[in-house]
């Protein structure tokens, strides 16, 4: 559809550049037609001796109604693409974003559940493990119910 709509465009575009430039090319047109039956089409009058026909140029156009439209749909086209492409990025970006919550989700309900067992080895900072006591264990697993509530919606 996009693109046979701009082709349409290109195509009203250059009838109204032809239109717009018949009032600098409109001198007398001849027709006429010679001993062999061709008929030939001249800005200058027929030959001594054969009759032709003066034609008179066609009637000026004034195009600028049809340019001003045209800008106008061009401009339309262009505002329907930024929309549909702000629209996808932002399909992108919510996809994204329920991955992210995802693996978050799932990062926080194994943390629940290791701390769900009676008996959880910790890891410092400097590498030494330990095992938890009863209230450090607690306050994890309330951290860890808090995570899950967050990210698993």
């Amino acid at each position: 559809m996009r693109h046979s709509l701009r082709i349409l465009i290109l195509k009203i575009t250059g009838f109204l550049l032809v239109m717009g430039f018949q009032p600098f090319a409109a001198a007398a047109m001849y027709k006429w037609v010679d001993e062999e039956g061709n008929t030939h089409y001249t800005e200058s009058p027929p030959p001594p001796g054969i009759t032709g026909k003066e034609m008179k140029p066609p009637p000026r156009v004034n195009s600028e109604p049809a340019l001003k439209s045209l800008e106008e749909k061009q401009e339309s086209l262009n505002k329907m693409d930024e929309a549909r492409t702000k629209k996808q990025e932002d399909v992108q970006k919510a996809e994204k974003d329920k991955a992210m919550d995802q693996h978050l989700c799932d990062q926080a309900r194994a943390r629940l559940a290791s701390y769900q067992r009676p008996r959880v080895t910790i890891t410092d900072k400097d590498g030494t493990r330990r095992r938890a006591g009863e209230d450090e264990r607690q306050a994890e697993l309330a951290k860890s119910a808090e995570l899950v509530k967050k990210y698993c919606k």
